[in-house]
């Protein structure tokens, strides 16, 4: 927000100053921009001869990141009452989606993701079975093996939850995240068949955290199995399923960091 073009031919100009300037720096043409945060003040001075004029960018912000703060506060609080919308619907589900993303966040950072995918990833974790709200409950919680029609409507869940969010606007690739973490390294996967390179490397996380999770967890029609059983079937898939390097990252992530990944 462009303030003032501050000059003052008679030999005086006037600078704002902030309480905590953030960047200021010289810009070609001799005009300075000052960046700052807190409250304001003008001091006036002496102008030399180098100094023929002063652009001053002056924004208080402390408003605008409380503003985002709250924002975020807010959105956090709607993800967790759609967490627990999904948990109430599908109770052999419950806590599904915060230890999917507990996991994912442990490979990511295993993995040196940076920030931004690592946000992403956040995000997809926590809205990826959404869909789910729109597959019967008898689906879900049948404690028979489901039949090819059955799985069929239940494999929906991932296109329903990309057009239930599809009309919000992510920071990255989080649609696409939720849409491909059914994809399959060989190609063999679902909603559209990507193989490999194809699919996002947040997508290939999430497959392995989701599927890591669905195996320690009871389900309706079976019961849970061990972390370290769990590892071996990943390791024994990571060459259809699986992204291998995903795979070896959640193995050193058990291996050095098991805190990491314990699911209470």
């Amino acid at each position: 927000q462009i303030v003032d073009v501050i000059g003052n031919p008679q030999g005086f100009w006037w600078e704002r100053l902030a309480s905590c300037v953030l960047e200021s720096r010289r810009l070609p043409g001799d005009i300075e921009l000052l960046i700052g945060t807190g409250q304001f003040n003008w001091r006036r001075g002496a102008q030399d001869e180098h100094r023929q004029r002063l652009l001053v960018i002056s924004h208080d912000i402390t408003e605008l990141q409380a503003a985002q703060a709250k924002r975020d506060h807010l959105m956090r609080q709607l993800l967790k009452t759609l967490m627990g919308a999904v948990d109430l619907y599908d109770h052999y589900s419950t806590d599904h989606s915060s230890k999917t993303i507990q996991v994912a966040l442990a490979i990511g950072e295993e993995m040196q993701l940076g920030k931004g995918d690592l946000e992403v990833l956040e995000m997809a974790a926590n809205l990826a079975n959404i869909g789910k709200l729109a597959v019967p409950r008898e689906i879900l919680t049948k404690t028979e093996p489901l039949n090819a029609e059955e799985q069929e409507i239940l494999r929906k869940h991932v296109m329903y939850a990309v057009e239930l969010l599809g009309g919000l606007e992510f920071d990255g690739p989080v649609l696409e995240t939720i849409g491909q973490r059914y994809e399959h390294i060989d190609g063999s996967g679902y909603p559209a068949g990507l193989s490999a390179d194809q699919i996002l490397l947040t997508a290939k996380i999430l497959a392995v955290a989701n599927a890591f999770v669905a195996m320690v967890s009871p389900r309706a029609y079976r019961s849970d199995m061990g972390a370290e059983q769990a590892l071996d079937q990943l390791l024994a898939e990571s060459k259809s399923k699986y992204d291998r390097h995903v795979v070896a990252a959640l193995f050193h992530v058990a291996e050095n960091r098991p805190e990491s990944i314990t699911l209470l």
